[in-house]
């Protein structure tokens, strides 16, 4: 399998088509209770860094083991750079949340984590990819 080639464009403000979008940095969007265990805790560190969501229809026309729908997304933990990767299988159903503030205490220490919408392209052969 080879990767899958894409673009990026700043996002300037998080809007109802940015939420649902695959992006680096930004803000989350998870389905109502998705990070919560079942004692209602939540299973994120404070330490756990969002990197990335990948909504996965995005891909879909293209060959990956992945799933055709739902969203991925990529955390790593600032203290012990442990990655972190959550499957959500539908994203369609039910009430969702925005965490437009998960990535505010490393932004203090480190500056802006403003988003980065990715663009996936057929045509594109170089450049980023995943």
């Amino acid at each position: 399998m080879e990767g899958i080639y894409f673009t990026q464009l700043k996002i300037e403000q998080e809007t109802n088509e940015t939420y649902l979008c695959s992006k680096f940095l930004g803000a989350p969007v998870f389905p109502r209770g998705f990070l919560l265990n079942k004692n209602h805790e939540c299973i994120l560190d404070e330490d756990d860094y969002f990197i990335m969501q990948l909504n996965l229809e995005d891909i879909s026309n293209r060959e990956t083991p992945l799933p055709k729908k739902g969203m991925l997304y990529f955390f790593v933990n600032v203290d012990t750079l442990k990655p972190r990767v959550l499957y959500a299988q539908s994203i369609d159903e039910g009430p969702l949340e925005v965490w437009d503030d998960i990535n505010d205490s490393f932004s203090e220490e480190y500056g802006e984590t403003q988003g980065y919408k990715l663009i996936f392209d057929e045509n594109l052969d170089e450049g980023h990819y995943i």
